[in-house]
């Protein structure tokens, strides 16, 4: 399976999850998760994504200079939009085009080469971080939604699980 085809999918179940909610809930601040909503969890996630398409940095991505829109985490409108735009543009990646990653730690900048593809590799390893919490969130506060039983699980544990299963048997 493509990269592109997995977090197509992604994105596709994070929709199905974010119809569950209504804008309320979305923004309920949780003791689960230290006092933060899964709105921000989810908006966090989507502008990582969304860091990618941004073409005022063309040839750099930088996460720290990320553009933080509230609106991506106290609408469910808004962050199904956001969404809907980035499966229709995921296929538009130049996933093998060189850049460079701005990273700052402290008062230190970096510049690492790397690509679409591996940066792209990245957001949707970060988001599987994310997605575990918001579904710790879930379970405690909203039992009602549904969600799959991968959900916030890494496709390297899901793997093991499998093969661990499958040797028993």
């Amino acid at each position: 399976m493509s990269i592109t085809k997995t977090i197509t999918e992604s994105l596709e179940e994070t929709k199905s999850i974010l119809l569950q909610f209504d804008d309320t809930m979305y923004q309920k601040q949780l003791a689960i998760i230290s006092e933060g909503t899964i709105g921000k969890h989810f908006r966090h996630i989507i502008e990582f994504y969304f860091c990618l398409f941004d073409k005022n940095n063309d040839d750099y991505i930088s996460y720290d200079e990320r553009k933080r829109n509230l609106l991506w985490e106290t609408s469910i409108k808004e962050s199904i939009a956001i969404i809907d735009f980035l499966i229709e543009n995921i296929n538009t990646i130049n996933l093998g085009k060189n850049i460079v990653l701005k990273q700052s730690y402290y008062n230190e900048t970096f510049n690492i080469p790397t690509t679409y593809q591996r940066e792209l590799i990245y957001c949707f390893d970060h988001s599987i971080h994310h997605f575990a919490l918001i579904r710790i969130a879930i379970e405690n506060s909203f039992p009602t939604i549904v969600f799959s039983k991968d959900f916030g699980i890494a496709p390297s544990t899901i793997a093991y699980q499998n093969l661990t299963h499958a040797s028993k048997n």
